[in-house]
């Protein structure tokens, strides 16, 4: 195997600027994510995902420069493959915890208590018999594996259809990085017989981390896009008059809450027509604990009033507002002022809010 490394030939510069790529993408992509995990911080959107993301390519990143050093320029090679898979056994740990202090994961610390223990493992081995330590190295991706397919379950099991596509083009990045990361690996280089196969194993995971940014952004964060249906409060449609033609509370129902939100939901319908009235132009207004999230069609405003300012929540009201006046059309051009008509109307709710 040492035939092979430090790298040299024809590919050694292809192989050197691919994986420098790698290193740069990686950490350009991770601090995107923390800034957009700060920024979510200070808008107290509770966000863990982002924050996830960002842990993950950090740590691929510094598993590769490890990696580059220990490949392209050491002469003690098997010290710097050392330090690589230990900055992502590191890395899994902190992602564990991450998880299941978070309760992302419900698996009660299991994967943070079988990480600690392979470091102490790791480590252990380091200073008794480092030729054991490659072998644990190895070991440490079958619960890196688990972890994963755990995490990505719990995610996609709250996925709104909307975002299956994407969640699918996220699976299909992460089993090109496995079979990139493979294709870069010692065994693959005897099996395969040759470096040709590591510039195979580079490009796949070049590729995959663009797909992996890419679909991994565009999927809404758990702790909050993906929880939407519990930050809903009330909807309200009112048509071009002031008059609120249907409402509907999300909220937890009782006799007692019923009589005390029939006068809240009063003072509500006249904070709403003042918005209307003096803020005609604005989509979102916060009051409080809670955030008015406005959308006009041709013959109605739909007000959602929700305890977050969300994505997700923009695009149902805007769909429920088309849907309304689609099947309201003819109704409201020619209204008489009887509100039993619009009943239905609970029907186009649990369709457009309900979680599936």
């Amino acid at each position: 195997m040492m035939e092979y490394f430090p790298i040299s030939g024809p590919l050694r510069m292809p192989l050197l600027i691919l994986e420098l790529m790698i290193i740069y993408i990686t950490f350009e992509v991770s601090v995107y994510f923390f800034i957009k995990y700060r920024r979510n911080l200070r808008r107290s959107m509770k966000s863990s995902t982002n924050f996830d993301w960002a842990m993950i390519f950090v740590c691929f990143g510094l598993t590769f420069i490890f990696y580059v050093i220990a490949n392209f320029y050491a002469t003690n090679r098997d010290l710097f493959l050392f330090y690589g898979y230990l900055s992502l056994n590191i890395g899994s740990l902190i992602f564990s915890v991450h998880l299941e202090y978070l309760k992302v994961i419900k698996t009660k610390f299991i994967f943070t208590i079988v990480f600690s223990s392979f470091l102490v493992l790791y480590l252990t081995t380091f200073f008794i018999d480092f030729s054991l330590t490659k072998a644990v190295a190895i070991s440490i991706f079958v619960p890196v594996s688990v972890i994963f397919i755990v995490y990505f379950y719990t995610i996609f099991s709250k996925i709104r259809h909307k975002y299956r596509n994407k969640g699918i083009g996220l699976i299909i990045g992460i089993i090109l990085v496995i079979l990139g990361y493979a294709a870069t690996s010692d065994i693959s280089l005897d099996l395969f017989g040759g470096i040709y196969i590591r510039l195979i194993g580079d490009i796949l995971m070049l590729v995959a981390i663009f797909m992996i940014a890419i679909f991994a952004n565009s999927i809404p964060s758990f702790s909050s896009e993906l929880d939407w249906h519990k930050k809903l409060k009330y909807i309200f449609v009112i048509n071009s008059s002031g008059i609120c033609l249907y409402s509907e509370n999300f909220q937890e129902k009782s006799e007692i809450n019923e009589l005390l939100l029939s006068g809240a939901v009063m003072s509500i319908q006249t904070f709403i027509r003042e918005i209307m009235t003096e803020y005609s132009n604005l989509k979102v207004i916060s009051k409080g604990s809670d955030v008015f999230i406005i959308e006009k069609g041709d013959e109605i405003t739909c007000v959602l009033i929700a305890e977050q300012e969300l994505e997700i929540l923009k695009n149902l009201l805007y769909k429920f507002v088309i849907s309304f006046e689609d099947f309201f059309g003819d109704i409201l051009k020619g209204w008489s002022g009887e509100l039993d008509l619009f009943s239905p109307t609970i029907k186009l709710i649990d369709e457009i809010f309900t979680a599936k």
